[in-house]
């Protein structure tokens, strides 16, 4: 499944459709990075002289710093509070004020934001000296480093506040119970609480300002030029919530043509930048015209909750929007043609399907050159997916328009069930999930797969024997299936007949001692089951076990004797044992200790071997000697008792075929 080649156009008809004001430039916006954490941006902020330098606060309690534009994070930290408003010391960028949201307080940073501590000292209630302010605005004075604030607290009887020692004492300033606009511009302390103030002299004395300007969410001050400040009202769905003064504050007007929305501001080098519900604003003439960057796509709303303008280059701009981490443009540099592009994408059969994963694919283009951003998958067990991979960044080639497949794996499925998988294209702050095609892809995962044997099973002759039948070691190897192996069961037929249970292992084990009588051939056969109880196929072993204890069988010549561990022992030397047997595998079960020295081993009357059963300290019967004859037939094993010095002498348990 390709694109469809008609689909490029959709952008010049989304700009047709679309209105923007006259002259207006629709940009190109850049994804620099998603946040770390965190769900939205509540302020950004940037500093004079440091390139690069961008600080972010994101909801509810993550603070961010990078030195690369939000390429790369500095400094993630989480102020112990929900963040309100931030601000930078601008001859000291590493220290950082805070204001937090829920009688939060203030807290100060002089790493960068590494580390916080709290700077409330005079910001209490006088009857609850515990409880501190809810901060709303923060500005310090670039002049010495004072720090204003603005609170939301009635019961101080002031709503601004000043520190001049870093914050670690504060007096109020003005008395009111809810300001919110706050700025220093020139000397002048300007300030909103329900009318706009105005103060000359630190805070000491204020004047009332004109009537009917709302500040009542923010007053921004142009550091290029101290007469010229903006008041503004947000949210708010009306248009016009903006006034201008190119006086310092004696007159102000209204900007009717101010956008609806307004959620954030930044002013810089006579720019004034404002992140609305639709994107963001420029005017460069205070306020008399507007250009708009390209906001939305298929009526889906950008909401820039916060802007900061680079000091460094005048016209580019970051922007933290709504759970979408940190982007950039640069109004009048990288602009495109029609409506804001975005991406195209389709999605493809699901293959290499287990129980338990897929892989899944997809195609995906930008519709013109030189568009950045990512992708991912969105998966669940309904068409309202509710799972995603990791953002990935769109492959090269699909940047510049070509039509690229892209794929990502999933894990942790469950069997047996079907799932719903759609590609979306992420650029800009939305999503596009190419809803006119047919991208809805199911699948089904396979039905669970039992544990298999992957080695049929083998029996050998246990390294220790007892009186009665010979134990052996059943053994076998596992091949896992969907779910952990939980157990094993042994069954075993003798000599042709049925099988009949040897017995059962828990877990992963594959292995099984079971006592096997002498004089018979034996067939063993295994199978496991998962932990969900689901068992695998019997794994029947060809292997037959034959065993036979050594008394009727065996000879002993010299000076033998019955031993009370069972066997016969002997101390002299020359004393022999023989054995007949048919088999191709006959061994020899002996006691290792002190009383005992060596012998030889010979199969039909050629010697073949010497076993040294000396031991500092006994032990159990074990398998001393085995052999594998290399013909079929008849065949005789014996031993001989040799002189070794004062060891000389053997106890014979038992002599047996393996095979």
């Amino acid at each position: 499944m390709r694109l469809r080649s008609a689909l490029a156009v959709l952008p010049l008809a989304l700009a047709m459709a679309l209105p923007c004001s006259a002259g207006a430039s629709l940009n190109q916006w850049h994804l620099v990075s998603e946040y770390p954490t965190g769900l939205a941006t509540t302020a950004m902020a940037t500093v004079a002289g440091d390139p690069g330098s961008l600080y972010v606060s994101v909801y509810p309690s993550t603070f961010l710093r990078s030195a690369d534009g939000g390429v790369t994070w500095a400094v993630t930290s989480h102020p112990p509070c929900q963040l309100n408003a931030l601000a930078v010391d601008p001859n000291d960028p590493m220290t950082v004020y805070v204001g937090c949201g829920n009688s939060g307080g203030m807290l100060k940073s002089t790493d960068g934001g590494a580390t916080w501590s709290a700077i409330d000292t005079g910001l209490v209630y006088p009857q609850y000296p515990n409880d501190t302010p809810t901060v709303q605005q923060i500005v310090v004075d670039p002049a010495d480093s004072s720090v204003y604030i603005t609170t939301w607290m009635d019961e101080l009887g002031y709503d601004v506040f000043a520190s001049h020692d870093g914050g670690a004492t504060w007096t109020g300033i003005h008395s009111g119970s809810t300001a919110n606009g706050l700025a220093l511009s020139g000397g002048r302390i300007y300030a909103y609480d329900g009318a706009l103030v105005t103060s000359d002299d630190g805070g000491a004395t204020w004047t009332a300002g004109p009537a009917g300007v709302n500040a009542s969410s923010s007053i921004v001050a142009d550091p290029a030029d101290p007469s010229t400040l903006y008041a503004l009202a947000w949210p708010n769905s009306q248009t016009g919530q903006a006034w201008v003064t190119t006086d310092g504050g004696a007159t102000w007007t209204q900007l009717a043509s101010a956008p609806a929305g307004i959620h954030s501001a930044s002013a810089l080098a006579g720019r004034l930048y404002l992140g609305a519900q639709d994107g963001v604003y420029l005017t460069t003439d205070q306020g008399r015209t507007w250009t708009h960057s390209g906001t939305h796509v298929g009526g889906t709303p950008i909401n820039a909750n916060g802007i900061a303008a680079d000091p460094s280059d005048p016209g580019h701009v970051w922007v933290g929007a709504d759970a979408a981490g940190v982007w950039e443009t640069t109004f009048g540099a990288d602009t495109v043609p029609g409506w804001l592009p975005y991406y195209m994408g389709g999605t493809l059969p699901v293959t290499d399907i287990t129980p338990t994963s897929a892989v899944m694919h997809g195609v995906i283009a930008a519709t013109s050159p030189g568009i950045t951003g990512k992708y991912a998958f969105w998966w669940g067990t309904t068409a309202a997916v509710t799972n995603a991979t990791p953002l990935v960044d769109l492959p090269a080639a699909a940047q510049s328009g070509v039509e690229s497949d892209v794929s990502a794996s999933l894990t942790g499925l469950q069997p047996s069930t079907t799932y719903h998988v759609h590609l979306f294209a992420y650029a800009g702050w939305w999503q596009n999930d190419m809803d006119d095609r047919p991208d809805d892809v199911t699948f089904t995962t396979a039905p669970p797969a039992p544990p298999a044997i992957a080695a049929t099973p083998a029996a050998r002759l246990r390294l220790s024997v007892t009186t009665g039948p010979i134990p052996v070691w059943i053994h076998w190897r596992i091949a896992p299936g969907t779910y952990a192996v939980c157990g094993s069961t042994v069954q075993a037929s003798a000599d042709g007949g049925p099988y009949r249970a040897l017995g059962t292992v828990t877990g992963a084990v594959r292995r099984l001692r079971a006592g096997l009588a002498a004089g018979h051939a034996y067939d063993v056969r295994v199978r496991s089951r998962d932990c969900r109880g689901a068992s695998g196929a019997w794994a029947a072993g060809h292997v037959v076990v034959r065993a036979r204890s050594g008394a009727p069988s065996a000879t002993y010549s010299g000076a033998w004797a019955a031993a009370s561990e069972g066997g016969r022992v002997t101390t002299a030397a020359g004393a022999r044992a023989s054995f007949s047997f048919s088999g191709r595998r006959v061994g020899i079960v002996a006691l290792r200790g002190r009383s005992y020295g060596t012998v030889a081993v010979y199969l039909d009357g050629e010697r073949v071997g010497t076993v040294d059963l000396h031991a500092s300290h006994s032990d159990r019967p074990a398998l001393v000697y085995r052999l594998a004859v290399a013909t079929a037939g008849r065949h005789t094993l014996s031993l001989r008792v040799l002189r070794d010095g004062g060891h000389t002498g053997a106890l014979i348990r038992a002599f047996a075929v393996l095979a």
